[in-house]
């Protein structure tokens, strides 16, 4: 679910308001590396989310 926020953000602007993404020169490099990292995030963030301890109430 935390990936699907950024990923209809990029289709919202780009059909809504026809925004376009560039990619030329020394951009792709960094978008490639910006979605690597925001997967590795989400990832770490569930896995850890699952194995933390419950507290009794």
């Amino acid at each position: 679910m935390p990936l699907s926020e950024p990923v209809t953000g990029l289709l919202v602007g780009a059909t809504a308001f026809r925004e376009t993404l560039s990619l030329g020169g020394n951009r792709l490099p960094l978008v490639v590396g910006a979605v690597v990292a925001l997967v590795v995030g989400v990832r770490l963030g569930a896995s850890r989310q699952e194995s933390a301890p419950t507290r009794p109430r």
